[in-house]
């Protein structure tokens, strides 16, 4: 379950294996809405592991997708792939629901991945998404001390 003013959505997914220049298809399903997004196989090399795909859903696109589906029955989220040749492959779905109810307030983690380890916020309440909240130079050095 997602809080409608989320702003944010990436659906990842493996590249097909059939041969390179797959098309993609992401389908938000719901028996009030309908929504595709068609999209090639990238990713950010500096955001995400090569040899995947994502799809970062533009926050207005998803808006309209969770004000639409807001507290009601969830949507089936699949990805079908094709080689443009006449073949087509289909991932299994999942079901994603929208909360009635905004959130306001935010969630803070440690991340790991680069460009260096640090403290994250994401802030559902200012929509400013995802922000360092807490960068390796704001930190005290370690310092010596004298003997």
């Amino acid at each position: 379950m997602l809080p409608p003013n989320m702003r944010n959505l990436e659906v990842h997914f493996l590249p097909a294996t059939s041969k390179a220049g797959a098309l993609y298809e992401i389908s938000l399903l719901s028996p009030f809405s309908e929504y595709r997004f068609y999209t090639r196989c990238y990713a950010d090399p500096l955001k995400y592991l090569k040899g995947y795909c994502v799809f970062e859903m533009d926050p207005d696109a998803l808006d309209v997708v969770a004000e639409s589906n807001r507290g009601i029955d969830p949507v089936t989220l699949a990805v079908r792939a094709t080689d443009e040749a006449g073949n087509v492959g289909k991932s299994a779905s999942i079901d994603v629901q929208f909360a009635a109810e905004r959130v306001d307030g935010a969630i803070y983690y440690w991340t790991t991945s680069d460009p260096a380890p640090r403290i994250m916020r994401f802030d559902f309440a200012s929509q400013s998404a995802l922000a360092p909240a807490i960068e390796k130079s704001d930190l005290p050095t370690m310092r010596t001390i004298p003997t």
